[in-house]
């Protein structure tokens, strides 16, 4: 799974602290924080990852997966009834991009009721507005955590083991609305 940023371009080009290895463990924790905050505000994946889709109920020969980003089929396997124990595997099936949704199909229909779909969702790469918001909100986390001047969102203490606790939600959670419309384009499309 890619990286959202990583540490080296966060110390080079967002922090300034090419040479100092110290902090490279806590600067790691914060892009994780940071990454499933934007997963969160995207509601769907950003970095790649693999992810199993059940869907139940699907007919004709399109139904939308409601991602924005990137999908890559692995599979796609479909059973009459849910107890049955045997998957089986559905060939021609493809993903494309309509009016900003991915729709999978398979020219052959989806009559069956109950399909399971294992994809890679989400960029092999990441983009480079999305980089940048994320080198942002950890550059912010890192100056409240380490430098906390008066004009930061106010966290007044933390301990070494801060991994993704209180202190760094609350503070991803003011931060969100800051960055809510940098990311609009790359929220999951809903209904």
């Amino acid at each position: 799974m890619p990286q959202i940023v990583t540490t080296a371009i966060v110390k080079s080009d967002w922090l300034g602290i090419v040479s100092n290895t110290d902090q490279d463990a806590a600067i790691g924790r914060l892009i994780d924080a940071v990454a499933e905050e934007i997963k969160g505000i995207c509601n769907q994946p950003i970095a790649q990852e693999t992810v199993t889709l059940t869907i139940m109920g699907a007919s004709g020969n399109k139904f939308p997966l409601y991602y924005t980003v990137p999908i890559s089929l692995t599979s796609v396997e479909y059973k009459r009834e849910m107890d049955d124990a045997a998957w089986t595997t559905v060939t021609g099936s493809v993903v494309f991009p309509l009016n900003g949704v991915n729709y999978l199909y398979n020219e052959n229909g989806f009559p069956e009721s109950f399909y399971r779909v294992i994809a890679s969702i989400g960029y092999s790469t990441i983009p480079s507005d999305i980089q940048v918001c994320a080198a942002e909100m950890v550059k912010e986390l890192w100056y409240e955590l380490y430098n906390a001047p008066e004009n930061r969102f106010g966290v007044n203490a933390i301990s070494e083991g801060f991994g993704t606790t209180g202190t760094i939600t609350r503070t991803l959670q003011r931060m969100r609305p800051l960055v809510e419309m940098k990311l609009q384009r790359y929220r999951i499309f809903t209904t």
